[in-house]
């Protein structure tokens, strides 16, 4: 039985192995806005937490 379910494995890799080409040219447009809200400092490491400033 495990023979038999080898061969058929065997089998679909062959037929599934094929080179497949696809040639084409694709475009995309748009506008990638990003915008950070609510920052928070989790863990000041190596820093005076009275004199450190975040800047985004």
């Amino acid at each position: 039985m495990l023979i038999i379910l080898l061969l058929i494995l065997a089998v679909g890799y062959v037929v599934f192995s094929k080179t497949l080409t696809i040639s084409g040219t694709a475009n995309a447009k748009g506008t990638f806005d990003l915008e950070f809200q609510n920052a928070v400092i989790v863990k000041n490491i190596g820093a005076d937490p009275e004199t450190t400033t975040v800047g985004i």
